[in-house]
């Protein structure tokens, strides 16, 4: 059995305080993350002639899932929209399962379930009133079997959470008057979690002990909430000018940054619902975990860390050793467990992708 890692190093991300923008409650320098980076060997495979490309769509430390499509004609077919789903067995450097969609069916994200794939998909009707017909299918070998479905006027990413082998998605459907929600396959049924019919966008950002945390927005606001299918457990809304918004979540807080009037930093703590705020000037940030800290990389490709303690929140910025030759974008992770991140170098337009796996020491 091969290694994945080709190369492997410890990165020591010194903290250099970040002006006007953080501090330690005492007179002790918070301690700066330490992490073991290793390069993932990827080999696709991919068809240079349909101009194929891969988009991951789940990881954890064993394999990855990835959406796979090329050039469509359909005018209609946009993004990255699959042709097939691929797990990438990460040990051993190859595919392990392929997953093809029917003609004229394209993939959007999937999961593992069971002894087999979950996965959301769409095909075009240009002669509905509604383009996009959708369904949540469960996949064993060759056989199919439909989950849920609806239409869609928009074709809308959708996101899938697994949790004790329990599938959540989120949904937008228009066959019988609009409504978008949550719902979750349990032993191949589904149950709805939330929903709603006067909201404009709604997001699943985890689900931790059968508790969805949701954001949802509407007409320049935003709400955090936590739900346990039966009631609101808290809640939390903010003023945003243009529904531009930015988050994460670890095991205790939500970390969130709203493009409002005044730019700031809210952690929300999961089990309460309590804010802490912090005033910092961020431009267009991205945000990933590891352990106890939030990654955090601006639009200029500044990156800091920060970390929830006590009431405060403190940022400090991540100092890269002289000879690291390379600085990993934070802009583009995926989750691979509570201490380990994947992160993808290079844009998803370009050709040439790699992936890394940051694991904290």
């Amino acid at each position: 059995m091969k290694k994945y890692c080709a190369a492997a190093m410890v990165l020591v991300l010194a903290a250099a305080l970040m002006t006007g923008c953080g501090k330690s409650s005492s007179d002790e320098q918070v301690k700066a993350p330490e992490f073991e980076v290793s390069k993932i060997n990827v080999n696709l495979k991919l068809d240079a002639e349909r101009e194929e490309q891969e988009v991951l769509s789940y990881s954890d430390s064993k394999k990855l899932i990835f959406r796979i499509g090329g050039e469509h004609a359909d005018e209609f077919v946009v993004g990255t929209s699959a042709d097939r789903f691929v797990i990438y067995d990460i040990a051993d450097e190859s595919v392990d399962k392929e997953y093809v969609m029917d003609k004229d069916v394209y993939g959007r994200v999937a999961v593992p379930y069971k002894d087999g794939l979950l996965y959301s998909c769409y095909w075009v009707d240009q002669s509905n009133q509604y383009l996009y017909h959708w369904q949540v299918i469960y996949q064993e070998g060759d056989k199919k079997t439909v989950i849920d479905q609806g239409e869609e006027e928009m074709n809308s990413q959708k996101s899938m959470i697994v949790e004790d082998d329990v599938i959540y998605y989120t949904y937008e459907d228009w066959s019988d008057g609009y409504h978008c929600g949550v719902r979750k396959v349990e032993d191949g049924k589904t149950v709805t979690v939330a929903e709603y019919d006067d909201i404009d966008k709604i997001g699943l950002m985890k689900v931790a002990d059968g508790i969805c945390y949701i954001w949802i927005w509407n007409d320049k606001s935003v709400k955090y909430f936590a739900t346990d299918g039966n009631k609101i457990l808290w809640e939390q809304k903010f003023d945003v000018n243009d529904g531009h918004i930015r988050y994460d979540v670890n095991d205790e807080y939500l970390l969130c940054w709203q493009n409002g009037s005044e730019e700031n930093l809210t952690a929300i703590n999961l089990k309460n619902g309590e804010a802490i705020d912090r005033d910092i000037q961020l431009k267009d940030p991205w945000m990933t975990t590891i352990g106890d800290y939030f990654l955090i990389e601006d639009e200029n490709k500044n990156q800091y860390y920060a970390i929830i303690e006590g009431d405060q929140i403190t940022v400090e910025k991540l100092e890269l050793p002289e000879e690291q030759q390379y600085k990993l974008p934070l802009s583009n992770s995926f989750s691979a467990g509570k201490n380990s991140t994947i992160l993808m170098a290079g844009d998803y337009w370009e050709d040439k992708r790699e992936y890394y796996l940051l694991k904290l020491s």
